[in-house]
């Protein structure tokens, strides 16, 4: 049976060649998408692709302060702002889609009384890519 699932948090760091490393798995990761700013002239955000600029424009109007207010929550331990992380918007958005639509697909397999494997309830499943370019490198670790 299939009654439950478990998402896991992967915190990696990308080298400057695109190679990621993994720095830990987190089995409670935060579903939060801000992140928070000390509270002085903002941050311009780097450019975005159309997609991901979509992504934190909507994001905007969910955040805490909506980005302009100063916030006192202990997210920080001065007075700060926050604002939709492109990153974890990419990501996250990514993993929650993929896991509602497995989610949903395996219910309807349910109603319909069939089996579905789990490659056929992720078949098809897309993520979006967060960089259009990565550069392309083949080594041994460290190396």
């Amino acid at each position: 049976e299939r009654d439950c699932f478990h998402v896991l948090g992967f915190d990696v760091m990308f080298d400057e060649r695109g190679k990621a490393w993994l720095l830990e798995v987190n089995c409670n990761p935060s579903m939060a998408i801000d992140t928070v700013y000390p509270n002085v002239v903002q941050p311009e955000l780097p450019h975005l692709e159309d997609g991901i600029a979509a992504l934190v424009d909507e994001a905007m109007c969910h955040v805490r302060g909506r980005g302009v207010r100063v916030c006192k929550c202990t997210a920080h331990h001065r007075p700060h702002l926050h604002r939709p992380c492109p990153i974890d918007l990419a990501a996250k958005h990514s993993c929650v889609n993929g896991a509602l639509s497995i989610i949903h697909r395996d219910y309807l397999a349910r109603k319909r009384q069939t089996f579905a494997s789990t490659w056929d309830l992720a078949d098809g499943l897309r993520y979006d890519v967060i960089c259009s370019e990565a550069p392309a490198h083949s080594g041994s670790v460290g190396g």
